[in-house]
């Protein structure tokens, strides 16, 4: 959900459920890292962009993805794997909108995290096999670019409020528009 702030920055909130399904499962462990990244490139464009995290530590997901190897990308997009109440040409669209071999080169070349393709699977897998490597170099290139973080903080309500929108955190409130 990215919100416009009166200031023109943005602020993005990431929410995540549990999936019912390993088709589910895999959408939202896509759907986390794409999030994440989205997160940078509105920081770079000179956003400013809060993580609101429920846990004390952020990123469990992404530990837990892949048995604890993480599974970074598949190998082919099939917009048809991706569960969304958005419309399928919705989908298809952002999907496209940021190739597959463009994501590649990002964790490779800018997280710094080479990728291996399991061909079983037809995943892209952290070449270490470690999922904490994914999820650090994703913390760290957030805190480098300036994320705000507010781990342990959890989102009791987002209410419209006209154009605009309140979010009541258990922390206190945080509004955009």
């Amino acid at each position: 959900l990215v919100l416009k702030e009166r200031n023109e920055s943005f602020h993005l909130f990431f929410f995540f459920f549990s999936a019912a399904t390993p088709e589910e499962n895999l959408a939202l462990d896509e759907a986390l890292l794409d999030q994440a990244e989205a997160s940078f490139a509105a920081r770079e464009a000179g956003a400013r962009v809060t993580l609101v995290e429920k846990t004390s530590d952020g990123g469990r997901k992404i530990l837990i993805s892949g048995g604890g190897r993480c599974n970074v990308l598949p190998a082919q997009a099939t917009p048809e794997r991706f569960v969304s109440a958005a419309s399928p040409v919705l989908v298809r669209r952002l999907l496209g909108a940021w190739p597959l071999h463009e994501q590649r080169r990002y964790f490779e070349e800018v997280l710094g995290v080479p990728l291996a393709l399991e061909a079983e699977s037809a995943k892209y897998f952290p070449a270490s096999n470690r999922a904490r490597d994914v999820r650090d170099a994703l913390v760290t290139r957030a805190l480098g670019l300036g994320v705000e973080r507010r781990f342990g903080v959890a989102v009791d309500a987002v209410v419209p409020v006209g154009a605009a929108w309140r979010l009541t955190l258990t922390d206190g409130e945080l509004a955009a528009d």
